[in-house]
């Protein structure tokens, strides 16, 4: 299933819409030429230490302040498994400079018990004018 991808441009108070399913499969983009890059086909294993690296892209001329947050579901009745993945810190902030590439690392834990076979990662670029989200499900497999 295709991951859909929203642009969001702010020009003069207005807004564009595009939507860009298959030409960048792996991004979000948000407000004010921000872009945030997901890795492609993202595997997890059952009780490993995981360590999500995201960088964040942009054309910035000026200065902005923002959040990245991620939260992970249960692909099965989208519940949140945040705490059960020991997803401690879900919120990470930033502030946008001129030539700045801000990256994050969320740290968390498969359950050795985690029985479904996939999660859905929620990731939300919060900015104070726009909020943007990607919905990515990502495999779990046994640890080998």
């Amino acid at each position: 299933m295709p991951r859909k991808v929203f642009t969001l441009f702010i020009k003069n108070l207005s807004f564009l819409i595009v939507v860009f399913g298959l030409l960048f499969p792996n991004s979000i983009f948000a407000a004010d030429s921000i872009e945030v890059e997901i890795p492609p086909n993202i595997v997890w294993h059952r009780g490993a230490k995981q360590n999500l690296n995201l960088c964040i892209q942009h054309h910035c001329l000026n200065q902005n302040v923002g959040y990245l947050s991620l939260s992970l579901l249960d692909h099965k009745k989208q519940n949140p498994v945040d705490g059960w993945f020991l997803n401690f810190f879900p919120n990470q902030y930033f502030t946008t400079i001129k030539n700045g590439k801000p990256c994050f690392d969320f740290k968390f834990e498969v359950p050795h018990t985690y029985s479904y076979d996939s999660v859905w990662m929620l990731l939300t670029l919060h900015l104070p004018a726009k909020t943007d989200s990607s919905l990515t499900l990502i495999r779990i497999i046994n640890k080998d």
